[in-house]
């Protein structure tokens, strides 16, 4: 099916860009940026500055379907008059501009999907599913309006999914919950009695292509059947870190001063099931928030001691247009290292166990980081031929370095994935060099890319 997608670029937008790419759909977005990139995907890019006025119509000229996720972040600084607003125009004003684009197009599309949450529902320790009422509070005046005009699109099908709290490596929340335990503080808003709904990002994305195939239609409720309270959650992610942890109680006022009405999300109840997902035989990949922290916090080993520790997690992919048989030579010959590492850092290959990586296999290199000489040394930890392989750091600068490399078929191509999952030395003190490192690392992986682009065209 040809698909248009808004909120593209964001965290779950990305996911479902790649999952249905890799489908074989033909998928174009909508994005304030021109230049846009998924991945290095052969995505259609139509620019659209502002959700205030139509969007482009040759956007909608010829597609089957429409999944709209765009939105303003709620959450994130001070929530003012002008962010409140921001907020509503990017749902609500966007989607009725979508609609009456989709309306002048003369099309009645074969589905449509769009973003919700489950601030619909009413604050409350009660149970709630699809049918229960609306709330009486700002968030749910929004959804309403949001879906309101989202069931205004002319579709053959419609689906409205109602997010809930969700989980991933890339998620803020997550990354916040890292600074903050390895710094040995945990915060807990609210009375920690109050129960949470959340959905891992894997699950999610899942739930929007069932949408899509129209498998799920109306609006659904897009969480785990097993929700927690706030104090269940802090105490396993408490568990998780390998240090003495401090839970620190927020105030309310403080926290309803910075975030607004959205601070009600965090402060109170909402007890929400899936019921349509269950009605489905949804299949959880992530059913149980253990499950979820663990794979959200980078649980990795560390090797001096085999404890699995949090880690930071940077995730990477990148299409290449060759099958994975033609990639994998290129990546399994350490020699090609120094081909795609920038050479500012200095990358010299010191001493390798082997002439092609294989499982155990031990490289020896050095670098300059800043200016700082390093000595690094590496084990190919795991090793499945046209397929995975890992690297982890016995010895150099980070506490834990823990690489994967994937490669899986898309099309007549191959998407590769680097995910790092990494822990910085020093700590507590260390985390003030993360933005510093966290930005020296996108741009190694940034270096990477091009080079890769070149080396395999």
């Amino acid at each position: 099916m040809k698909i248009l997608i808004t909120g593209a670029t964001g965290l779950v937008g990305k996911a479902v860009c790649k999952s249905l790419y890799q489908e074989g759909h033909e998928i174009s977005i909508l994005s304030r940026r021109a230049n846009a990139d998924i991945y290095g995907l052969d995505i259609k890019v139509h620019q659209w500055r502002d959700c205030k006025t139509p969007p482009p119509s040759e956007a909608f000229e010829d597609i089957d379907g429409i999944i709209n996720l765009m939105g303003e972040a709620i959450f994130g600084g001070y929530f003012s008059k002008r962010k409140k607003k921001a907020v509503w125009d990017s749902r609500v004003t966007a989607t009725q501009q979508i609609s009456q684009a989709v309306k002048h197009s003369g099309r009645k599309l074969k589905f449509y999907l769009g973003a919700s949450a489950i601030g619909y529902y009413r604050f409350s320790d009660q149970v709630q599913n699809e049918d229960s009422q609306a709330g009486d509070h700002w968030l749910s005046t929004l959804c309403q309006a949001w879906e309101e005009a989202h069931n205004s699109v002319p579709s053959s099908s419609h689906c409205t999914v109602r997010i809930g709290l969700v989980l991933s490596h890339s998620a803020e929340l997550i990354t916040s919950i890292m600074k903050s335990g390895l710094c040995s503080i945990i915060p807990r808003f609210g009375s920690g009695k109050q129960i949470m709904s959340w959905i891992h990002l894997e699950d999610l994305k899942e739930v929007i292509c069932d949408g899509v195939k129209g498998k799920i239609e109306g609006p659904v409720n897009a969480v785990s059947p097993n929700n927690c309270t706030a104090n269940e959650f802090n105490s396993l992610i408490k568990g998780y870190f390998n240090r003495p942890i401090a839970i620190l109680p927020v105030p309310n006022a403080i926290m309803r001063r910075i975030a607004g009405e959205p601070a009600s999300v965090i402060l109170q109840s909402q007890n929400i099931l899936p019921t349509k997902l269950q009605a489905a035989n949804f299949n959880f990949a992530y059913s149980k928030v253990n499950e979820a922290l663990k794979d959200s916090l980078g649980l990795s080993k560390n090797p001096r001691n085999q404890d699995l520790e949090p880690c930071f997690t940077f995730e990477a992919h990148q299409y290449i247009p060759l099958s994975k048989e033609e990639v994998w030579p290129f990546f399994s010959d350490p020699h090609n290292l120094e081909k795609i590492t920038p050479e500012a850092l200095h990358f010299k290959i010191i001493n390798i166990s082997d002439n092609q990586i294989q499982a155990k296999s031990l490289i020896e290199y050095r670098l300059r980081l800043r200016g700082i000489p390093i000595h690094w040394k590496t084990l190919i930890d795991s090793f499945e031929p046209n397929k995975e392989f890992v690297d982890t750091q016995t010895k150099g600068p980070y506490r834990i370095w823990h690489h994967t490399h994937t490669f899986t078929p898309c099309r007549n191509g191959t998407i590769m994935t680097d995910r790092v999952r990494y822990q910085l030395p020093l700590l507590p003190f260390g985390i003030i060099a993360l933005p510093l490192i966290a930005r020296e690392i996108g741009l190694i992986f940034s270096y990477r890319r091009q080079s890769i682009s070149k080396e395999l065209h």
